[in-house]
């Protein structure tokens, strides 16, 4: 059973990603969550503190997605299936990505705790294609000046390709994600190896499922 406290960040991610952050209030949240304004105010006692407790929830969820495997070498398999599992949560969490500048702005403890994130997210994404480089699937020549570089061109496109591709003509939902996936596989391609090329090109192509269908 969902408890109080978890059903107002739920009812908050909801809202948020259908209105904004701006024109919901917490009588609304509360109203939506079907509990009392002063049951609400127990558990937060603002809007910002909902904020806090719901990148609480999405940054674990986040360094889970995008971990590297421990016990290998990492593949364009496993750079796919990050990226997609990254554009999961954008999609999941898309208010946050939507407002993200305005949101940190506003709260220099949410600030500061994305900052914490983007800084061991960099050097996550750095270590992953310094670690492709190594298994022959990407050629990075000057990689301490190409992989950090790269890395966040990788950020950009993963964070920021959700609220531009909505302030294009059409509507975009959860379907249209890969688009995003593939944007970052693109920017790759000048660097994969004439070795990997068929690889990345038959993720591009079936959307990312193991070689000879889903299983």
């Amino acid at each position: 059973m969902v408890g109080t406290r978890e059903r107002i960040v739920d009812t908050a991610i909801r809202l948020f990603n259908e209105e904004g952050t701006g024109p919901v209030s917490t009588n609304h949240i509360a109203r939506a969550a079907g509990i009392s304004p002063g049951n609400l105010s127990y558990h937060f006692r603002n809007k910002e503190e909902i904020l806090r407790a719901i990148y609480a929830r999405l940054r674990p969820a986040w360094e889970a997605a995008v971990a590297l495997p421990g016990d290998r070498a990492p593949t364009i398999a496993d750079l796919h299936r990050i990226v997609r599992e990254h554009f999961r949560l954008v999609w999941a969490y898309r208010f946050y990505y939507r407002e993200l500048p305005a949101l940190l702005r506003r709260d220099p403890e949410l600030e500061r705790q994305y900052q914490e994130v983007r800084q061991a997210g960099l050097a996550n994404v750095e270590a992953l294609l310094r670690r492709l480089a190594a298994a022959d699937i990407l050629d990075l020549p000057d990689a301490d000046g190409v992989a950090p570089e790269l890395a966040r061109i990788c950020w950009i496109l993963a964070d920021f390709w959700l609220p531009f591709a909505e302030l294009g003509p059409d509507a975009i939902g959860p379907d249209d994600l890969d688009r995003g996936v593939t944007l970052i596989l693109r920017a790759l391609h000048p660097y994969v190896t004439a070795a990997a090329m068929p690889e990345i090109a038959r993720l591009e192509r079936s959307g990312g499922e193991p070689a000879g269908g889903a299983p």
